[in-house]
């Protein structure tokens, strides 16, 4: 649920949105007043995770 606001006045620009574990999505403003976008997940890009335990004394 982010919501945010953005100012352009070029209407060529493109939104890029990117999130660890979400595949990327580009947004063009085209004179848009609203953008909706969804990420989906990337189960490509955390295929492993490990976890190291230690002491920091």
């Amino acid at each position: 649920d982010g919501n945010y606001k953005i100012k352009s006045t070029k209407k060529s620009d493109i939104l890029d949105f990117t999130a660890v574990g979400f595949v990327s999505r580009e947004a063009k403003i085209s004179g848009q007043n609203r953008i909706d976008v969804v990420l989906t997940d990337d189960p490509k890009s955390l295929q492993d995770v490990v976890v190291i335990q230690g002491n920091r004394f």
